[in-house]
């Protein structure tokens, strides 16, 4: 049987679990990265090797620093703040929540953005008596809608502009891909919080850098979180070669700790392990394709919507909301339809032939 074959069956059980769920995702997940290695498609030395990535490292530092509103107790007071202006609709903290993850995700990563307003999603969700599992699946759609508002949104903007360039055809600007990204975020937006929201369940799950008992706001820790989170946001958005951006996040992670806004074991605690188990044999996984011969389209980045293991921040969303795979391809799919026919509408328009 050829190399190919065997990463497709292997991948294709692996689905099947993913939608069943006999066992846990991660045991599924980190079960096949080690049935890649038994069979040759990775090197045994690299089932492990994808949990060191940056990428990986970037979650887990944002995760600490994101839990740090929490511990400081700004979070509960901003949550409030927002819950007076959505009150109990479940609709307008969707809204809000789209809104606000789209505007961000256009000039930072999406990882970035998702666990820098998770916190205070959950507490806005949690102060106007809402379960925050769709509000969370919101702010992962958004970060998505709002990486086609500009170049440099996500960085499969960036690679497709470079081979276009490759191509000799000339290289698009900074916002030459804006109305696309902003007809995308409108309707994807309202697509979701009326339509797409309904399809789902409310898991009722609090997310782990939630679950801790009530912080009475300490406005020292309070002030060295918030502006540790600015911070750290604000290089990640500029992008500066001398500090990658999980670098900045480890040196964000590393002042909430070392000035005490939270101790060691709470940063522990605040870090969804199963998320980065996760995340690290995917990347396995895809390595062994890769291997095989079985290609990677661009085509399917697109799809990033439709299933929990399409993209670093959906596993992430997974371990916030305790969705299921199906729970993804329902609303994602029909996102993923109405992101093509933007697409298509607008092309005539904003760039005619």
């Amino acid at each position: 049987m050829s190399q190919m074959a065997i990463a497709l069956i292997i991948l294709g059980v692996t689905i099947l679990c993913f939608i069943f769920e006999p066992v846990p995702l991660v045991v599924s997940a980190v079960t096949a990265s080690i049935l890649y290695a038994f069979t040759g498609l990775i090197k045994m030395e690299d089932v492990f090797v994808s949990y060191n990535t940056n990428t990986i490292v970037l979650m887990i530092a944002m995760m600490i620093i994101g839990s740090s509103l929490f511990h400081s107790g700004i979070s509960e007071v901003i949550g409030e703040k927002m819950s007076k202006f959505t009150g109990n609709s479940e609709k307008k903290a969707i809204l809000v929540t789209m809104i606000a993850s789209c505007a961000l995700s256009s000039v930072c990563t999406n990882i970035g953005v998702m666990t820098a307003l998770a916190p205070l999603v959950t507490a806005m969700c949690l102060s106007a008596g809402i379960a925050p599992s769709k509000a969370l699946l919101a702010l992962l759609f958004g970060a998505q809608l709002g990486g086609f508002n500009t170049l440099v949104g996500v960085p499969s903007n960036v690679f497709a502009n470079s081979l276009m360039v490759g191509q000799g055809y000339e290289s698009f600007r900074l916002f030459d891909i804006t109305p696309f990204g902003l007809g995308v975020c409108v309707l994807g937006s309202l697509y979701f919080a009326f339509f797409g929201s309904k399809m789902l369940r409310d898991t009722g799950y609090i997310p782990e850098f939630a679950q801790t008992e009530k912080k009475q706001l300490d406005k020292r820790k309070a002030v060295i979180s918030c502006t540790t989170l600015f911070v750290v946001l604000l290089v990640i958005a500029i992008s500066p070669d001398a500090v990658p951006m999980h670098i900045a996040a480890v040196i964000g992670a590393l002042v909430i700790v070392g000035t005490r806004c939270m101790t060691v074991q709470e940063a522990s605690r605040s870090i969804d392990w199963n998320c980065a188990f996760l995340m690290g044999s995917l990347s396995a996984l895809s390595a062994g394709l890769q291997n095989s011969g079985v290609g990677i389209v661009t085509l399917a980045g697109a799809a990033s919507y439709a299933t929990p293991f399409a993209a670093p921040q959906n596993m992430l969303a997974v371990g916030w909301t305790n969705y299921k795979f199906m729970d993804f391809v329902k609303v994602g799919i029909p996102m993923v339809l109405l992101t093509y026919l933007v697409v298509i509408c607008l092309i005539p328009i904003v760039m005619p032939f």
